[in-house]
């Protein structure tokens, strides 16, 4: 019903897909409205692995069509003509075809013609799903004619041929029969015409799906055959329930495949805490919890007295900018969303409408698209823009978009670099009367011209500098700062007052020679107290003071800093996160909940609140509370798959408990992460399933850039697993590479320290072991994960004193007696009568 056409939009400068009404169609008023319903399912469907509508219009002549995302790539129609697939890229099609099903599921909409014609495989091997146009809305609204066959025949369930009601499982069944072809080339029912193939769906059974001696094979299988059950009550529940089943098979395949799955650390496996690497040491590092608006019972349960449980959160996604010079325009857009934010963050506390998702979250959970901003991070509304930018000459469209009722809002911003004005203040003003249409202007103006320029070419190098400091890294490697340094001091160089400019130049200059130049660092240090003097409002320069006296040792006067930016502004989050860290790390655990408890007041639904909140629970041993934190979040977001996975973790380190797995499981369905196959690894180590962790470690590090723990983790499933001695001795290797550079540049780090002793005094190098226990013995350590770690040096060493005292340490810090029983490297240590009288007081 529609012809389709590559096509350059020559205004923004990408390529899309326009979708044209065919012109025999173009005078049928029931054709032309079916066209637009399919354009507005699509527009309200915001789904990584479901085909993403750009525009809705009509051409001069009056046909409609839809501008749609241009894939690189095939259908999978076209890659089944080359033959059947192999097992592994089959089931993760099938899981990707799932996901994005379940999310038009639970948006009202039901496909009706899951095909491999309909599904895009990118060259990135994602799955795209195409052509709603067929789709019939779950309230039960006719579109078609009662008992009208709408599908393509080899795909149609039992219910669809005999006219009878489609639901989900509708969609589940056709997606058994395309797993079906994915495995074997063929359909599972066949015929002479499409009588006898209709009637072999609603009567045969289908054909046999090849399997081998295989697990993987049979469970392959037998998720087909589930889905291809006649009465759709004996299918999956959901398309969620599918895409669950398929991530358990992928779960147990090796590495090195298109499933992917890190030492047994004593807590959650982690990347490094930042900016403290040694404070969440025990627990894990950053990790990234999903979040929805909370309802008010879940704030009268944490007992948030007055919270604006209407405000919703707002993100800036980073601008696409066209032009010709790609790094710099690219750099452009990402700058001036930075700036947007930075701004709007400046006005929230004036509003009880909205509140902003500081852009540094953005970066650090790696959010880059509205459906992860949503399911990721709890915001529901979203800006976006896109633009060109012409020698002086900018066009810019911003977009806002409302997740919870898919309205959308644009406006289309063409003027001059010259024109500061209306980059400066008018983008600013306008995102704030749509997210909040009764925005007291009294506010804005408090707000007014804080820290901002009135220099073009000082403002425009100022958002490229910020651009450049943030763009990701390409390949896998990070930007060379030294771009962002320049362009920065060009802005500051062409409006020397430009306090904003000056303090991000200050700390990105403190930043890079913090560790290596002394003198450049004490200059970015004296130019971001520089920035303070001149404007002792911006309280982002505030926040990089602390950051600053935080790295110096300095926590009475990080603590100082963050507050003097909080009586600025005391509803920024970056600030009131701070605080909570410093306070949790000058021991004092309950002021650091009461800020994290505000955090999440101030921000109802935000999730990176409650990871704050449970994580200094769990460094304070209060597992329970820990538990119960992620509990409250995940019941308002229960496919947050890194709560989920986050919260198995917890299970994991408190007891052995089956649902960890499961809940391991869950998140990789949704999301596949090496955290959390790492901290999967681990409960099977502890479960002392050696070989399941082996497989899950080793699916952890395929996914690249792993840290010395993860190859710690791997070696240790290899030392346990018969027959891996000799990859066990190369893994460490790799873990003592790794940790060794670290230490250059956090040489008092504790949990490093203690974790190359053990690498060291496992491949036999005991002097050096010996040298980094003498280092970590005069630092203060209070992380019961490190005193295991170093029990279990002291054991490999043949100091058994000594590893009775960090033991008992360990347990009296909160390690528990569990996971001190099931940790094979003790497997002597138990031998001795002082084990089991430290352990009966622990039990």
């Amino acid at each position: 019903m529609g012809r389709v056409y590559k096509a350059e939009d020559d205004v923004l400068g990408r390529t899309v897909a326009l979708k044209f009404l065919a012109p025999e169609l173009a005078t049928s008023t029931s054709s032309v409205e079916r066209f637009l319903r399919e354009a507005r399912m699509l527009a309200d469907l915001d789904h990584r692995n479901i085909c993403t509508i750009h525009e809705i219009g009509q051409d001069d002549d009056g046909t409609w069509f839809i501008a749609m995302a241009y894939y690189e790539g095939a259908t999978l129609k076209q890659k089944l003509a080359e033959g059947p697939l192999d097992g592994l890229r089959a089931l993760d099609y099938a899981r990707q075809t799932a996901l994005g099903l379940a999310y038009a599921h639970a948006h009202g909409i039901i496909h009706r013609d899951v095909k491999p014609a309909n599904l895009i495989v990118t060259k990135d091997e994602e799955i795209k799903i195409l052509d709603f146009g067929v789709a019939r809305l779950l309230d039960g609204t006719q579109y078609t004619a009662p008992g009208a066959l709408v599908g393509t025949y080899g795909y149609l369930a039992p219910e669809q041929t005999q006219g009878e009601s489609v639901t989900e499982a509708s969609d589940i069944w056709s997606l058994g029969v395309v797993l079906f072809e994915m495995s074997t080339g063929g359909l599972p029912f066949t015929g002479e015409g499409h009588a006898a193939q209709l009637y072999a769906i609603a009567h045969d059974e289908p054909a046999t799906l090849p399997v081998t001696d295989s697990p993987r094979s049979q469970a392959r299988a037998a998720i087909v055959a589930r889905c291809l059950a006649k009465d759709p009550a004996d299918r999956f529940a959901s398309a969620d329930d599918m895409a669950i089943a398929i991530g358990e098979v992928l779960a147990a395949t090796p590495s090195g495949t298109s499933a992917t799955f890190a030492l047994p650390t004593w807590a959650p496996a982690v990347p490094p805490p930042q900016p403290r690497r040694a404070l969440y040491a025990a627990l894990g590092a950053v990790v990234m919890l999903l979040a929805v608006l909370l309802g008010p019972s879940g704030l009268a349960r944490l007992g948030l007295i007055g919270t604006h449980i209407d405000r919703t959160g707002v993100a800036v996604l980073p601008f696409e900018f066209l032009g010709d010079n790609d790094a710099d325009t690219a750099a452009l857009g990402q700058g001036l969303a930075w700036y947007l934010t930075d701004r709007l963050e400046d006005l929230d506390r004036y509003s009880d409408a909205f509140w902003m998702v500081p852009a540094s979250d953005l970066e650090l959970y790696d959010v880059v698209d509205r459906a992860q901003v949503r399911d990721r991070l709890g915001a529901w509304r979203v800006v976006t823009g896109t633009g060109r930018i012409t020698g002086a000459n900018i066009a810019l469209r911003l977009t806002v978009v409302d997740a919870h009722t898919g309205e959308r809002q644009e406006f289309d911003f063409h003027d001059t670099a010259a024109n500061l004005s209306t980059w400066q203040e008018d983008l600013v003003s306008w995102v704030v009367k749509v997210v909040d249409p009764d925005f007291p202007a009294e506010g804005e103006t408090a707000a007014g011209l804080r820290g901002c320029t009135s220099v073009p070419s000082a403002f425009m190098d100022y958002c490229r500098g910020m651009g450049h400091l943030h763009l990701p890294a390409v390949d896998g490697e990070p930007r060379d700062p030294a771009v962002a340094l320049a362009t920065l001091s060009r802005a500051v160089a062409a409006d020397s007052s430009f306090a904003r400019a000056r303090a991000e130049l200050g700390y990105a200059q403190w930043q890079q020679h913090a560790v290596d130049d002394s003198v450049s660092a004490a200059a970015g240090r004296s130019q971001v107290m520089a920035a303070l003097s001149m404007d002792s409002t911006l309280v982002r320069a505030h926040l990089y003071q602390g950051r600053i006296l935080a790295a110096e040792g300095d926590t009475g006067g990080e603590l100082v800093a963050y507050r003097a930016g909080l009586r600025q502004d005391p509803v920024r989050a970056t600030l009131l996160k701070a605080e909570g860290d410093a306070l949790f790390a000058a021991g004092e655990p309950e002021a650091a909940y009461e800020a994290f408890e505000r955090f999440i007041a101030i921000r109802p639904g935000y999730a990176p609140g409650y990871e704050y909140l449970s994580r200094s629970q769990m460094r304070n041993g209060e597992l329970e509370k820990a538990e119960q934190t992620l509990k409250n979040q995940l019941a308002f977001a229960p496919r947050n798959h890194v709560g989920l996975y986050y919260l198995a973790a917890i299970i994991t380190y408190s007891r052995q408990d089956p649902a960890a797995e499961r809940l391991f499981l869950e998140s990789l369905a949704i999301q596949p992460t090496a955290q959390c196959y790492s901290n999967l690894g681990t409960a099977y180590y502890y479960a002392q399933r050696y070989e399941d962790a082996l497989l899950a470690y080793r699916s952890a590090v395929a996914f690249g850039s792993p840290t010395d723990e993860l190859w710690r983790n791997l070696a240790e499933a290899y030392r346990w697993s018969p027959g891996y001695e000799d990859s066990a001795r190369v893994a460490y290797h790799r873990a003592i590479r790794i940790g060794e550079r670290d230490l250059v540049s956090d040489p008092a780090d504790p949990s490093l320290l203690a974790n190359l002793a053990s690498y060291h005094s496992l491949l036999g190098h005991e002097e050096r072991a010996l040298e980094l226990l003498e280092i970590l013995s005069g630092l203060t350590v209070v992380s019961g994960s490190t005193d295991m770690t170093v029990a279990a040096v002291y054991e490999d060493l043949r100091r058994r004193d000594k590893a009775f005292v960090h033991l008992e340490s360990a347990l009296e810090l909160g390690v528990p007696h569990t996971m001190v029983e099931n940790y094979p490297g003790f497997r002597n240590l138990r031998s001795d009568a002082r084990y089991q009288a430290l352990m009966d007081r622990y039990r």
